[in-house]
């Protein structure tokens, strides 16, 4: 649970900024290889993070079908992130963070629900 309020509080507005300045970047035809780079990175976190795991890369694929919490077609999507630079997979690396943002909140509201009703 407290990874999963970390993915909120400390990578999202990390990210938030970070989009920002990439979609100045694309829009200029002038993109940051570093800062989208450092996105993909958070994208792993989230994405290992609300599944309560470390981030390990030696076998992604292996791995993320282990998880229980993912977005839709997660692997093909992440993997395509992970392959390319352009605009496109921009798009889509800010897509999966709107849904790891959704799913960290129904997770949260999930637990919060299992907590309150192991108390009465």
């Amino acid at each position: 649970m407290a990874r999963a309020l970390s993915i909120y509080n400390r990578i999202m507005p990390v990210f938030h900024t970070q989009k920002e300045e990439l979609s100045v970047s694309y829009r200029h035809r002038q993109a940051k290889e570093a800062s989208f780079h450092k996105s993909k990175a958070l994208m792993l976190q989230c994405l290992f993070w609300i599944n309560q795991e470390p981030v390990n890369l030696v076998s992604l694929k292996e791995k993320m079908k282990e998880f229980t919490i993912l977005p839709i077609n997660a692997k093909e999507r992440v993997l395509f992130v992970l392959e390319n630079d352009h605009y496109v997979s921009f798009l889509q690396l800010c897509a999966l963070f709107e849904e790891l943002e959704k799913l960290n909140a129904r997770t949260q509201v999930r637990n919060t629900l299992i907590k309150q009703r192991g108390r009465r």
